[in-house]
């Protein structure tokens, strides 16, 4: 999560207008790092919690 945030507030200030194509807001390759980087993430973090969850289990306290 660390390392998101390190990305995100690393970002330039990008204007208000960015190039669209159909209403497709065409990505910054550096908005595509962070992307990739937060799937990266994700991916970790699903494979994780798929080995301590199982069928029937509540979240209930």
């Amino acid at each position: 999560m660390h390392l998101l945030s390190e990305l995100l507030s690393q970002s330039p200030q990008t204007s208000s207008v960015k190039k669209q194509h159909r209403g497709i807001e065409i990505k910054s390759q550096r908005e595509i790092a962070i992307m990739r980087q937060a799937g990266k993430i994700v991916a970790t973090v699903l494979q994780e919690i798929s080995e301590l969850v199982q069928p029937g289990m509540t979240t209930a306290f």
